[in-house]
């Protein structure tokens, strides 16, 4: 959150917003990870379509019971990385603890990610 005070003007603003994110996913504090998530989606440059920063938002809603907004942000992380799915998922991140990303999948299963 320092990052983010001392330099809000900073072109990868967002990156900081998804570690927010991914921290407060961790957590399990789904309304920080929302919040959090909108940010990075807001204010990762137009040009940057980094798939990974946005995996904790659509989680996040879905464990809040938020279907329908969880089903609609995975519509849209899948329209930036076709064919994403659990697999794609567990081939491209890294968690320092396998729960933590095992708790990720989970939401993302609930928001409708594929298995395969």
């Amino acid at each position: 959150q320092e990052a983010v005070r001392l330099s809000p003007a900073d072109m990868m603003f967002g990156i900081f917003c998804a570690g927010l994110a991914y921290a407060h996913m961790c957590l399990r504090q789904y309304e920080q990870v929302v919040e959090w998530g909108r940010q990075t989606i807001r204010k990762l440059p137009p040009q940057v379509s980094l798939w990974q920063e946005l995996l904790p938002l659509p989680a996040a809603l879905a464990y809040l019971g938020r279907g329908q907004e969880a089903s609609l942000a995975l519509e849209e992380l899948i329209a930036m990385r076709p064919g994403l799915s659990v697999v794609v998922i567990r081939e491209h991140t890294v968690f320092q603890h396998e729960d933590d990303l095992e708790h990720l999948l989970n939401g993302l299963l609930k928001a409708g990610l594929p298995t395969r």
